[in-house]
């Protein structure tokens, strides 16, 4: 996998992430039922163990894309 790749791959889960808090928390003020504020529960312990590991990742493949050579030089 290239380092442009990952770091795309980093920075998509890291959007994906945020957008999730943006929907699980719209979801909160609706008055959910239980069962939607349980899976509302679900889903965010599982972007927390996501977002430790997506950080990391696109650091890495930043920090791995800022010392390539340009490709003209």
């Amino acid at each position: 996998m290239t380092t442009l790749k990952r770091l795309q791959d980093g920075l998509g889960d890291l959007n994906d992430i945020a957008v999730h808090e943006v929907l699980i928390a719209a979801m909160a003020r609706r008055r959910a039922s239980r069962k939607l504020t349980f899976a509302a529960g679900l889903l965010t312990g599982r972007e927390d163990a996501r977002l430790d590991l997506a950080m990391a990742a696109g650091i890495d493949a930043q920090a791995k894309l800022a010392r390539l050579k340009p490709f003209w030089r």
